[in-house]
């Protein structure tokens, strides 16, 4: 009986999340996030991947983080003394 409460409790708290890869079609993970929040959730049937908050994390590699490579750049040129 406790054992029960203690997994319904968790599945409860535990977040959902979706995971996308490059060239992913994102309007259909978001159909489809909505849809398993529904299920789970009946209290917000009606709403929309339109009105839904949807909080969105992405991940960049690195090598391809332009912010990184300017850093990499600027630093590059301040070992080699030529910042101009």
């Amino acid at each position: 009986m406790i054992e029960d409460d203690r997994e319904r409790i968790k599945r409860a708290l535990r977040k959902q999340g979706t995971f996308l890869h490059a060239g992913d079609d994102v309007a259909k993970a978001k159909e489809k996030a909505l849809a398993e929040h529904i299920a789970r959730h009946p209290e917000d049937a009606g709403r929309t991947v339109r009105n839904f908050k949807w909080i969105i994390h992405e991940i960049v590699s690195p090598s391809r983080n332009p912010i990184l490579a300017a850093a990499r750049a600027w630093e590059e040129r301040r070992k080699t003394g030529s910042l101009h």
